[in-house]
């Protein structure tokens, strides 16, 4: 069952990218956030097709038409669904976390890259505390996602450098005393590591 799931999801993303952009060619009516959403949760969950199956070796390819889907999307609805399931999708991501590759996918696109790097940002600032005191596997998805992140302030310095701005110094001031008090303050250290190490001198 699960290769014939596999094909048809495959091909329903496809239609959906090639749905989108001729709706955008012939300036209909945009899909709304409502039914985004649900698009946008229902392929998540259907990116569980391809795991644990070692017979599936590179699921990445669901990731690239998933991604494509999104960048069809009118902008202001993609901000919309970020913002309202960006702590879905982190759930989802603590399980697979192969499905960061969708936000790499996206940051590295000029379009929507500043977009998602807001909304990113603010979600893992905002848990910043609670940082120390994840699992491993949750830290390592927490830090992977500021790091990638950070990446995309590098590849588009000109709008995303001012968002990254506007947190570094709670980044900076917050990680030493949240790290004196936490189980495991390491993760603080790793994340400060990555900081520097991916935006050292612009700043």
């Amino acid at each position: 069952m699960f290769p014939e799931s596999r094909l048809i999801f495959r091909t329903l993303l496809h239609g959906f990218c090639v749905c989108l952009a001729a709706l955008g060619k012939c300036d209909a009516p945009t899909p709304d956030g409502t039914l985004i959403f649900r698009l946008f949760e229902s392929c998540i969950c259907c990116m569980s097709l391809f795991y644990p199956d070692p017979r599936v070796n590179d699921p990445n390819d669901a990731i690239e038409w998933f991604s494509s889907v999104l960048v069809e999307v009118n902008l202001h609805i993609l901000q919309e669904v970020w913002t309202h399931k960006i702590d879905f999708f982190f759930q989802c991501v603590q399980k697979r976390i192969v499905l960061l590759n969708i936000c790499q996918f996206l940051f590295n696109r000029e379009s929507t890259s500043p977009t998602l790097l807001a909304i990113v940002l603010r979600f893992l600032v905002d848990r910043l505390p609670m940082l120390g005191e994840y699992d491993d596997l949750t830290a390592a998805a927490t830090i992977r996602l500021f790091k990638m992140a950070f990446g995309a302030v590098a590849s588009h310095p000109g709008t995303n450098e001012p968002i990254l701005a506007s947190h570094l110094a709670k980044l900076l001031m917050d990680c030493f005393p949240l790290a004196a008090k936490a189980t495991k303050p390491t993760y603080y250290f790793h994340l400060l590591r990555v900081l520097f190490r991916t935006i050292g001198g612009r700043f």
